[in-house]
């Protein structure tokens, strides 16, 4: 954090010292659940204001190849472009020099306290609003399809889909399918993904039902002694943020060209004190934009 020891007398220097670090230790302290599944760009990867995603085709199967015949090839095509520009996000609090005098580090560390905690819970809120979003086109992958969509296409005319033709509750036969579909994930060339999913995500609604469904050995929810084939596949992750109360997501591990966080600018805190005014403007930003190029590491259902 830049000071100039022209403007800051010595006291408050270290007073805003203190509260900075108050600050990054309430930033800390913020549960973050969406970062993890999104692959990060920082900083130092991003030339320029934005980047470019270019996707291509792999190659298809092996044909059989009859005597005397040359052996068949496959040509790679150009898949789809999507141009992720991260955006500038802040917010700033005034604080008077009286402030300062008379508060000695009580009501003014709120204020260091409070931004730090809109910081977080603007940032928590972005990473979700992929998913709240992911099925209507207000957000989309790189094939300009909704990111959650029973169409999606491949650069070689091909079809996958990443959430369910009959929309349902979360249970266990919803569960089922949904462990079906994504076993069908395809590439861009037609050969299976073998993709591991990770993670159950879910509203706070859902949270006891993904415990039952998910940490339960025996078949929940029935007297049959059977075993449930559900027992600890995903790990359940909940969440306040998402908006829509009956649907569910499953999540594999993030990659660089699926789910991706570009950071193109980390938080970071600014002060400028005004001598004649006798005020300080302590300002918090970022420049960052969540965004899908390639869903298939993504599958949600919207629910009945």
């Amino acid at each position: 954090m830049p000071y100039s020891r022209t403007t800051f007398p010595d006291l408050y220097l270290a007073m805003l010292a203190n509260l900075k670090a108050v600050g990054d230790d309430t930033y800390d302290r913020v549960p973050k659940v969406f970062r993890q599944f999104y692959y990060h760009y920082g900083p130092d990867q991003i030339k320029g204001s934005t980047i470019n995603f270019t996707s291509q085709s792999g190659l298809g199967l092996f044909s059989t190849v009859a005597e005397l015949a040359d052996i068949p090839f496959d040509t790679p095509v150009q898949g789809y472009d999507k141009l992720v520009t991260p955006l500038k996000y802040g917010l700033r609090v005034r604080i008077s020099d009286k402030s300062f005098d008379d508060d000695q580090l009580g009501k003014t560390r709120g204020f260091f306290e409070q931004l730090a905690i809109s910081a977080a819970e603007d940032q928590e809120s972005k990473l979700a609003g992929l998913f709240n979003n992911g099925f209507t086109t207000t957000e989309t992958s790189a094939d300009g399809l909704a990111i959650f969509s029973g169409v999606h296409t491949t650069p070689k005319a091909g079809t996958y889909l990443n959430t369910p033709a009959t929309a349902a509750d979360l249970s266990m036969s919803s569960l089922e399918q949904a462990t079906i579909d994504t076993g069908n994930l395809i590439d861009d060339s037609g050969k299976r993904m073998q993709m591991k999913f990770k993670w159950l995500v879910v509203p706070t609604e859902f949270e006891w039902l993904g415990k039952r469904l998910l940490g339960s050995e025996g078949l929940p929810q029935t007297a049959n002694r059977d075993i449930n084939p559900a027992f600890q596949i995903l790990t359940l992750v909940k969440s306040e943020y998402l908006t829509d109360l009956d649907a569910f997501f499953m999540v594999a591990n993030p990659f660089p060209t699926g789910a991706i966080l570009a950071e193109k600018k980390s938080l970071s805190l600014e002060t400028q004190r005004t001598i004649i005014a006798q005020y300080t403007d302590t300002a918090q930003s970022y420049r960052w934009l969540p965004s899908m190029i390639d869903p298939r590491g993504w599958y949600g259902n919207p629910g009945a």
